[in-house]
């Protein structure tokens, strides 16, 4: 009887969490949201906080270790991180989810799961819990992106709020200008495309007149086809002019530059409606 009350909890917390994600998908003020939902959550594993090793590592009671993925915690937040997270579910139960592409379980280098993981009592999104209180940015890869969307939403809701990181001048976000000041570092940069230009196997998407020593965004062409695939007739020259939001590894390379290889990297602003109210923006896909 025990064990069918706790697998029928576990159903239930799944099926929570799932809904969760999808309303949160629906509210998000991102186009993409509204045309791709997330890879369906998979459970692969359930039970209480034995420790919070690290902002981003968290190790249960049977001894196995799992890695939080879509956070990226900078140094000097990552105690505060940690107390946060201890606070809420050392010794708490927590469901341990996975969004592989058809339910693979992504590694880090290590062997550690890369995963999404959910305090039962609450329903609590550990990843939400960090990314609102300003202590992570959202982070992505090639190979975990597809939750980006609504981690989106939440970032922004800590940057309008100046919580954590983003009222640091160190962390918080950046502009085409000042960007060259925070060389070899991970940032969020937010400008407009003044020029592109196709050289090769790569896009150069240039925010000021001179190539050679302002912020630049390469996008090599193997990535294109996944733009092409969630933009409507796209190709390179519709990103002029454009206002855009990218994250990621500065480089020093003929000034600033950040290498795009994914389309939740990159957000691009609609251009504003003279209807909208109180001058605010809405990002959405071209």
């Amino acid at each position: 009887m025990k064990n069918f009350i706790h697998t029928s909890l576990l159903v239930i917390a799944s099926i929570v969490i799932s809904i969760t994600i999808l309303i949160n998908y629906s509210s998000a003020s991102y186009a993409i949201a509204k045309k791709e939902a997330p890879a369906k959550p998979l459970l692969i594993d359930s039970g209480k906080v034995k420790d919070v090793i690290k902002s981003d590592l968290i190790v249960l009671e049977n001894d196995k270790k799992y890695r939080l993925e879509n956070i990226r915690v900078p140094l000097q937040y990552d105690q505060e991180a940690v107390d946060l997270l201890s606070e809420n579910i050392k010794g708490k139960n927590v469901l341990v989810y996975t969004h592989g592409k058809g339910g693979k379980v992504i590694k880090d280098r290590y062997g550690i799961p890369i995963t999404q993981v959910i305090k039962e009592e609450e329903s609590l999104w550990l990843q939400k819990l960090l990314i609102s209180k300003g202590l992570s940015w959202a982070y992505s890869t090639r190979e975990n992106n597809n939750l980006m969307p609504s981690l989106l939403g939440f970032e922004q809701t800590a940057r309008d709020n100046n919580f954590g990181l983003w009222s640091n001048s160190k962390y918080n976000l950046k502009t085409d200008i000042n960007v060259k000041d925070h060389l070899n570092s991970y940032q969020v940069v937010e400008g407009t495309i003044i020029d592109t230009l196709v050289k090769k196997d790569s896009a150069y998407l240039n925010f000021g007149d001179d190539w050679r020593t302002d912020f630049t965004i390469k996008f090599d062409i193997e990535y294109w086809p996944e733009f092409k695939e969630k933009i409507k007739n796209f190709t390179i020259d519709r990103l002029k002019n454009k206002k855009v939001r990218i994250r990621g590894w500065v480089q020093d390379k003929n000034g600033p530059l950040i290498h795009l290889d994914h389309f939740n990297q990159i957000e691009i602003f609609k251009e504003k409606s003279k209807t909208r109210t109180k001058g605010k923006e809405r990002k959405d896909i071209l």
